[in-house]
């Protein structure tokens, strides 16, 4: 087996593949179990409150972390399809009504990529949405790596567009 390294030769991570359904339940634990920082992106969502569906079981994991004092911060795309921007409207005012941090990426930010970072070390990075389809239905892989170095990268690029979008309600 080959191993990965960066452009200086050191080691990088480790890594565990998310096939389909392994994603939710093995995000959920990973915001479980988190005791510092959870960021996530967020391109579609299917959330409709009072309808139980697999996404509540991540969004309901992030709530609890922020409820237990880990800084969360959640970046929705608001940009693109307006069925999407509607879905993703409901899911960012049900988590702004919970005290937890959230921005819209508007027009010319359009964040697709799925990413959840946990306590600076871990990351997951794949196709799955935040809809039943997507973490349940469809075939979607993803992967999940321990890496500080990556972390830290995924950080800077998380924290660039953060601070390029707008708090929720700006939106209406």
């Amino acid at each position: 087996m080959k191993q990965i390294t960066d452009f200086r030769g050191a080691d990088l991570a480790i890594a565990l593949s998310l096939i389909g359904r392994d994603y939710v339940h093995t995000a959920a634990r990973l915001i479980d179990a988190s005791r510092h920082q959870v960021l996530f992106t967020v391109f579609q969502s299917s959330f409709v409150p009072g309808k139980t569906s697999k996404p509540d079981v991540l969004i309901d994991a992030i709530i609890r972390a922020h409820q237990r004092g880990v800084k969360v911060r959640v970046l929705v795309n608001f940009s693109g399809a307006s069925t999407v921007t509607s879905k993703n409207r409901t899911l960012s005012q049900h988590l702004a009504e919970r005290g937890v941090p959230v921005r819209a990426a508007g027009r010319g930010y359009l964040v697709h990529g799925k990413v959840l970072i946990i306590d600076r070390e871990i990351v997951i990075i794949g196709s799955h949405n935040l809809t039943q389809r997507g973490l349940w239905t469809n075939y979607e892989a993803s992967i999940a790596l321990h890496s500080e170095a990556i972390a830290g990268n995924m950080i800077d690029w998380f924290t660039w567009l953060w601070e390029r979008c707008k708090e929720v309600s700006s939106f209406g």
